[in-house]
């Protein structure tokens, strides 16, 4: 039983979900950072001022294996949360 957990527990690990907001302006990002840090709604601020289509889906990038992604987002992301 140990095992199955052991190999679904890895293979979650390879894939990963992302989010974001693109905005123009560093200010309105900041602005956007602040409101998320005091429990603001990522979906909603998303919905509300990006600029990407996927700002439509609440920033929502959807899902993928970890290993398709830029080395520069593996890099970025990966000691945060993996």
């Amino acid at each position: 039983m140990g095992d199955d957990y052991t190999q679904r527990d890895s293979n979650m690990a390879k894939t990963a979900a992302a989010l974001h907001i693109l905005v123009k302006e560093e200010a309105l990002a900041k602005e956007i950072l602040t409101k998320l840090e005091k429990g603001g709604s990522f979906q909603q601020l998303a919905k509300k001022h990006s600029t990407c289509p996927s700002g439509k889906n609440g920033g929502d990038l959807g899902s993928s294996v970890r290993v398709r992604w830029c080395p520069h987002l593996i890099k970025r992301f990966s000691p945060a949360r993996y």
